[in-house]
């Protein structure tokens, strides 16, 4: 066997080097076990390639360095055969300078259009990583068109009704028309609703879906998290309290509850009354005996929330009363907060929702 014949063979068995040790690929995605297949592969796949080619290059450049100095030792002084093994030497040498130019170049063109920061440092050994992408959920609904016809009795009580409607959370359409004594506006809106038959109601841009101001003390999601609640806990509830009290500390409805979150208060005494209450500082006996004093106070209020979500999940508010002894109707107590829930929560959520 003469030479050539040797180094075809030997580059040859190196080529079969990528059947073994990239048995998944030069770039591992979108097999069985491995993640979806992005752009950023193919990158990595010319990355790959380009490195495979360096190495198996390496490997012939080394087998004709063998082979040229095996001539070399073996001329017994021919000057033939040892200027070819010299010339050998030499055209090796340049060539694999060649390749590792090459293999710079591409680096350098990588690395200056990928750095991070831009800082275009540069270097063959940095590498390119792929990131999750972000993922989109939608929540089953219809988009409802609404229409609300209101008589006023004055262009400035029309112009008043108007300005409600455009400014307010369903964010309408006012039109006034009629003259006289017949003024009316129609207030023209359009509400989200949920067809998963769990009764939960949104209003686009308002309640159900709306969130309270960054700057709201009582109710922003940075409050919230801050309080133990996850950032999606956090988010949620910051719904809620706008579906509850507009975002605002003080207020109560006619059956007790009061503050952002709307506490009843055997849920306040439980969670600051007693020897094992979570916060004694908020009992009313701090607030000169009035509980709902204690209740419209902003900070209690949320601290009280966060022990209930904890405990209970978003029940105490997406949950449907069927006390059969009472006045209220049977039916969820807050039909936007379970559109809170829908719009703001996802699969990995797994506070307890309560329908």
């Amino acid at each position: 066997m003469n030479t050539r014949q040797i180094f075809f063979s030997g580059v040859a068995l190196a080529l079969q080097v990528p059947m073994v040790t990239y048995a998944a690929g030069l770039v591992p995605c979108g097999g069985p076990t491995e993640e979806p297949c992005q752009m950023c592969h193919t990158v990595q796949l010319v990355t790959g390639i380009n490195a495979w080619l360096v190495g198996i290059l390496s490997i012939a450049a080394a087998i004709m360095f063998m082979i040229a100095g095996f001539r070399l030792v073996t001329a017994n002084g021919n000057p033939s055969v040892m200027k070819d093994a010299k010339n050998m030497i030499t055209n090796v040498a340049i060539g694999f300078v060649i390749v590792l130019s090459a293999w710079l170049l591409i680096d350098l063109m990588m690395r200056s259009l990928l750095a991070e920061g831009g800082s275009g440092a540069i270097g063959p050994w940095n590498r390119i990583s792929c990131v999750a992408q972000p993922q989109t959920s939608t929540i089953p609904g219809r988009i409802v068109t609404t229409q609300n016809a209101q008589t006023c009795v004055s262009v400035d009580d029309c112009a008043a009704r108007a300005l409600a409607c455009e400014s307010g959370p369903q964010q309408g359409t006012a039109v006034v028309t009629g003259a006289g004594a017949s003024l009316e506006v129609t207030c023209t809106y359009n509400t989200f609703q949920p067809t998963n038959g769990d009764g939960a109601l949104v209003t686009a841009g308002g309640r159900g879906e709306a969130l309270c101001a960054p700057d709201n003390p009582n109710c922003s999601q940075a409050f919230l998290a801050s309080l133990g609640l996850t950032e999606t806990q956090a988010t949620v509830m910051s719904c809620i309290a706008v579906t509850e009290n507009s975002g605002g500390a003080s207020g109560c409805s006619g059956t007790g509850p009061c503050g952002t979150f709307q506490i009843t208060q055997t849920n306040w005494r439980a969670y600051t009354e007693g020897a094992n209450a979570d916060y004694p500082e908020c009992a009313a006996s701090n607030f000169g005996g009035s509980i709902s004093s204690a209740q419209n106070n902003g900070p209690c209020n949320a601290r009280v929330m966060t022990s209930m979500v904890q405990d209970s999940g978003y029940q105490p508010w997406t949950g449907a009363n069927t006390n059969p002894n009472d006045s209220v109707p049977d039916g969820p107590w807050n039909q936007y907060a379970r559109g809170c829930v829908n719009t703001h929560s996802n699969e990995n959520d797994t506070t307890y929702r309560a329908f």
